[in-house]
């Protein structure tokens, strides 16, 4: 598509308007979400490392544990937590994407 269409911008309030978005530092939603405080933002790759329980019988050095990560969008969920968030075909496809 790129090819076909070079100067091809995302259409505002589109999902990749929203990457766009949040790959410059805003946090996103959409409208048609109905919980308060819902909001997506990017998390770019080893600004987050993942912390893996040790066992107590794992001889492993301590350091080896914390694991980098790759990007990935994180959500803020109702209640105030973070967990990664996957999008939905209607997500994909929805035209309803706002900054937050």
């Amino acid at each position: 598509m790129s090819s076909e269409y070079p100067n091809a911008k995302p259409l505002a309030n589109s999902i990749g308007w929203a990457i766009g978005m949040m790959k410059s530092g805003q946090r996103v939603r959409r409208t048609g979400w109905n919980g308060n405080g819902l909001w997506l933002a990017y998390v770019a790759g080893n600004d987050w490392g993942c912390a893996i329980g040790k066992h107590p019988m794992d001889e492993t050095d301590p350091k080896a544990i914390v694991q980098p990560s790759l990007p990935f969008i994180v959500m803020r969920t109702v209640s105030g937590q973070l967990v990664p968030w996957l999008c939905s075909q209607t997500d994909f496809l929805a035209s309803d994407w706002e900054l937050v």
